[in-house]
């Protein structure tokens, strides 16, 4: 442990993310109570280059204060394999700072953010009263990871509540800042808003940003608008389907029937109908055929003849 320079300390990146500041009457407490005891009485804990890690409120206060050096303690965070782990930074930024403000304090959409990356960092899946299982995690040797109802149990709160404040945090960013806010109320956000598609959300932050001051109570009305209109919208697709699917038997209908009549006449075409006596005709056809070319010869044999006949009269009267 070692005084180090206030100006030298960073903030984590990622603190504003998951945590607001102390405001209003608890921060001039606090403030107060640092300066009572001329600094902080534990020291801050803080990363090799001076990130701070927990102890973002009282270096905070000091610098109101004045105060130009801190009580600091430096650590390395740490996987199994010894590496330097962002993950075990992020976990004790939040486990610490979950315990020291308690659980009422945060910011509800700030602590949905808290539990998820808590899921991430060891490895929930699944969770809830089915399985509560966990992939593991690259924890420092002599750790594993948490199941969900682990989870539940060392924060102290219900599983409800816990996938309330998880439905905060995954909502669109423009409702979760209304809900910073104070714009939205949670309940709302996380029972009503959550459950609409993301579609309809989209509608309502618009609806948010276009009337500067809206409340909880025309948010209400709005949703229940949402809802009636995807009621009817719903009505409406299943006139349609039914519609659909009734013209598509009409239509499968008709295509059969005009597939049996072109099997017909294909039919037709290949096998003409033919006249009982159509064998009887086509063989008296046949004899007419012969005859006509029997007397057609006769006809050219007498013709033959004639002209046979012509020629040699023309010779006996030339004798003559």
């Amino acid at each position: 442990m070692e005084y180090i320079n206030i100006n030298k300390l960073k903030p984590h990146p990622k603190n504003n993310f998951f945590f607001d500041d102390i405001k209003g009457e608890p921060w001039a407490d606090f403030v107060d109570s640092i300066k009572w005891s001329k600094g902080p009485v534990d020291p801050i804990v803080i990363t090799p280059d001076f990130t701070i890690v927990s102890g973002h409120q009282r270096v905070r206060a000091c610098k109101q204060l004045d105060i130009k050096e801190v009580k600091c303690t430096t650590q390395h965070f740490l996987d199994a394999d010894g590496n330097e782990s962002e993950d075990e930074v992020l976990r004790a930024l939040i486990e610490t700072n979950i315990r020291q403000r308690g659980i009422g304090n945060p910011n509800p959409v700030k602590f949905g953010r808290c539990l998820l990356e808590l899921e991430r960092i060891y490895g929930i899946k699944n969770g809830g009263d089915h399985g509560n299982q966990y992939t593991g995690g690259s924890f420092p040797q002599g750790e594993t990871g948490k199941t969900r109802e682990e989870l539940l149990k060392e924060l102290g709160i219900s599983s409800s509540a816990y996938d309330r404040y998880k439905k905060l945090a995954q909502l669109p960013e423009d409702i979760q800042k209304a809900v910073c806010d104070g714009v939205i109320n949670q309940t709302v956000a996380s029972r009503v808003i959550a459950r609409l598609s993301p579609e309809d959300q989209e509608k309502l932050v618009n609806k948010i940003i276009e009337e500067e001051g809206i409340t909880t109570k025309q948010i209400d009305e709005y949703v229940k608008q949402i809802k009636a209109s995807k009621n009817e919208n719903d009505k409406l697709r299943k006139i349609i389907s039914e519609n659909e699917t009734q013209n598509a038997s009409e239509k499968m209908k008709l295509k059969s029937k005009n597939d049996e009549l072109q099997d017909e006449i294909e039919n037709l075409k290949n096998n003409p109908v033919k006249p009982k006596d159509y064998d009887d005709l086509k063989k008296k056809a046949s004899d007419v055929d012969k005859y006509k070319n029997f007397f057609e010869k006769e006809q050219e044999k007498v013709e033959k003849e004639r002209k046979e006949k012509l020629e040699l009269q023309k010779k006996i009267d030339a004798l003559k």
